[in-house]
């Protein structure tokens, strides 16, 4: 029996891209009616997409939403500008923002100024979910940066684990709404 909730939904008018994150969600039980929510944005149309859509089901799932946004201050002006792009944003949808300058690459490195930069920012994502009492953190990825992630696994050796990639949910907190989304759809 389809809930109240999902009935109201599926005769709201949406973009199909919007169609298929509620699948994603109800299918893979990503979240729930009622929880706080906090999206980790970028600036990117990945990141922006996904913001934009949970705020689109904000009032009718009656969910809190929380961004995050760490800027690495490694593009310059550039790092300037999607900082100010999400704090614009984000004030234009009544959404809280909490911006983290981060700093990286300062210590004696063992890994990539990439993988550095992600271990960062999950932990100061986790930071202010626990601060906000969130029950999820939303993160953009999307099908292709999941085939992304599997070919690179492959090409590392990585075996049958590699096969399996990115979780939609992972460690019962980190969620990907667009998971079945490809970029092209979210650009659309």
């Amino acid at each position: 029996m389809q809930s109240a909730l999902n009935r109201s939904i599926d005769k709201m008018a949406w973009p199909p891209q919007l169609h298929r994150v509620v699948r994603t969600v109800r299918s893979r039980n990503l979240f729930q009616r009622g929880q706080h929510i906090v999206v980790a944005v970028s600036g990117g149309p990945d990141s922006v997409a996904l913001l934009s859509i949970l705020h689109r089901l904000r009032s009718s799932w009656k969910l809190g939403l929380t961004a995050v946004h760490c800027n690495y201050g490694l593009r310059g002006a550039e790092s300037e500008a999607d900082q100010q792009f999400v704090e614009e944003f984000c004030q234009r949808l009544g959404v809280p923002l909490h911006v983290r300058r981060v700093e990286i690459g300062s210590r004696g490195r063992k890994t990539s100024l990439q993988a550095e930069a992600r271990d960062l920012r999950y932990r100061v994502m986790q930071e202010i979910a626990e601060k906000c009492r969130a029950d999820r953190i939303a993160v953009g990825h999307t099908a292709d940066d999941q085939a992304e992630t599997v070919l690179l696994w492959m090409l590392r050796g990585a075996g049958l684990t590699g096969l399996s990639g990115m979780p939609a949910f992972r460690d019962n907190t980190v969620i990907r709404p667009l998971y079945d989304t490809k970029r092209q759809e979210v650009l659309a």
